[in-house]
């Protein structure tokens, strides 16, 4: 049972299926100055062939891509639960150090899903979501 609400709060920005930039910064003059407030952030900008992939025409970095289908799938709750069974449990590549290179879910039908952004069944999903999300909060918070 939920008593409070929670807030989320993340710094991720990825551009075009291209660019990524994750940290600590947000956009506005106290974290981008650079007089002020410490902050961190990570940019990921490649372009070599192996991380270039073709969608639609579109060309993408595979990590941006990859990473912003992850997201999207994880929202809107296509990732099926992983519970732990035993403190024994195998490792797969998502566990492993970042030299080891995860598996590709590129092909999974829920990756392929929501490999274009602008699709009907995308927003067919964000619109879904949404009003199930917002049917718990009211359900949860407004009696």
């Amino acid at each position: 049972y939920v008593s409070e609400l929670l807030y989320i709060h993340s710094e991720v920005m990825i551009v075009d299926d291209r660019r990524v930039i994750m940290g600590s910064a947000n956009l506005n003059d106290r974290s981008q100055k650079g007089d002020g407030v410490s902050e961190i952030a990570l940019v990921s900008v490649r372009y070599g062939a192996a991380d270039v992939i073709c969608l639609w025409q579109h060309f993408a970095t595979r990590f941006a891509a990859t990473l912003r289908r992850k997201l999207y799938r994880e929202h809107f709750g296509l990732i099926p639960p992983q519970p732990v069974a035993s403190s024994r449990e195998p490792v797969d590549s998502f566990m492993r150090p970042a030299l080891h290179p995860n598996a590709d879910e590129t092909t999974q039908r829920s990756d392929v899903l929501v490999a274009d952004p602008l699709s009907d069944e995308v927003l067919s999903l964000w619109e879904g979501t949404a009003k199930k999300n917002r049917d718990i909060f009211i359900d949860m918070f407004r009696p």
